[in-house]
């Protein structure tokens, strides 16, 4: 069990009750939680001082803040200057170790803080993300390996204020390589469409077929964000990047819906609606701007997924 938080307060020799009156005051008994990596983060920002740290003003042009951890295989500091009020811990490991924060004023006046700090891997993992899955606690919202592959009922719009068009088909979706190195994984997956293109207003056919495939580029890092970009149809209405969650607890719900809004345009945004260990039900965005809509939606039809239980 951690022991509590440990405070230190120093004056240096030669500081005078007139030098002292004019110095940064700090705080004697600062309260700084202990901190905690419970799996779903990566790292941990916090501030030594202002609103949440040590010093009771935020006036902090003579202040100095040295971080030292006492076992640099559970967390890591990332580089910072001693000027810097703000410091990023970085999980590397399982286990428990302290922080220690020594704030200096310009009078030599002294604050030295231990943090107690417990650390779980990203996902529970007992190694690295390289080297093995996620602890059964967290459930596989999108299993991505080579050979797995979603069929979807595909639809896409483009709307004007006087017509458009419209986009019905099919797209399948499959992982054709994945790497991973430096606890970063890499996935590829290509899309093949083969879509019919209709008149917005009476969905008249214009005799226009479209087949054609796309690759996605999927980026994953060790607490199971996925980045994909290099999404064509997606890219065409200004949505470059959508970024999910692969990795839910097992308490989550079932299904999960994922969105993410941009700031672009007047509307912009992507959802993924995410079965445990089966992956996308749907995958949808949209952008407006004016009286111009444009929107995909993809709703799954099949599946095969070796790893599915």
């Amino acid at each position: 069990m951690f022991l509590g938080l440990i405070f230190v307060v120093v004056c240096t020799l030669g500081c005078d009750t007139q030098k002292l009156s004019v110095c940064t005051e700090i705080v004697a008994t600062p309260f700084i939680s202990p901190i905690v990596f419970d799996g779903s983060q990566l790292e941990i920002g916090l501030f030594g001082w202002g609103a949440y740290g040590v010093f009771s003003t935020e006036d902090t042009d003579m202040l100095k803040m040295t971080a030292s951890v006492g076992n640099d295989t559970v967390v890591q500091i990332d580089p910072r200057e001693d000027s810097d009020a703000f410091l990023q811990l970085r999980v590397v490991g399982r286990g428990e170790t302290v922080l220690s924060l020594s704030v200096t004023n310009e009078c030599g006046d002294q604050v030295l803080v231990e943090v107690p700090v417990i650390a779980e891997l990203p996902l529970g993992r007992q190694k690295s993300m390289c080297e093995g899955g996620p602890s059964g606690v967290w459930v596989d919202y999108w299993p991505i390996e080579v050979g797995n592959n979603w069929l979807f009922r595909y639809e896409g719009r483009v709307a004007e204020s006087d017509g458009g068009l419209r986009k019905r088909g099919t797209a399948r979706l499959t992982i054709v390589d994945s790497q991973c190195s430096d606890n970063l994984a890499q996935h590829t997956a290509v899309i093949n469409y083969d879509y019919v293109i209709f008149l917005n207003s009476d969905f008249a056919n214009t005799n226009e077929r479209v087949v054609y495939e796309d690759s996605l580029h999927i980026e994953e890092n060790p607490v199971g964000q996925l980045s994909i970009s290099g999404f064509t149809e997606v890219d065409q209405i200004r949505v470059r990047q959508m970024i999910l969650s692969r990795y839910h607890l097992a308490t989550a719900e079932d299904p999960i819906s994922q969105e993410q809004i941009f700031t672009a345009l007047e509307r912009t945004e992507s959802i993924f609606v995410l079965n445990r260990y089966i992956g996308p039900a749907r995958i949808s965005a949209g952008s407006q701007a004016g009286s111009s809509l444009h929107d995909i939606r993809m709703n799954l039809l099949d599946h095969f997924v070796a790893s599915e239980l």
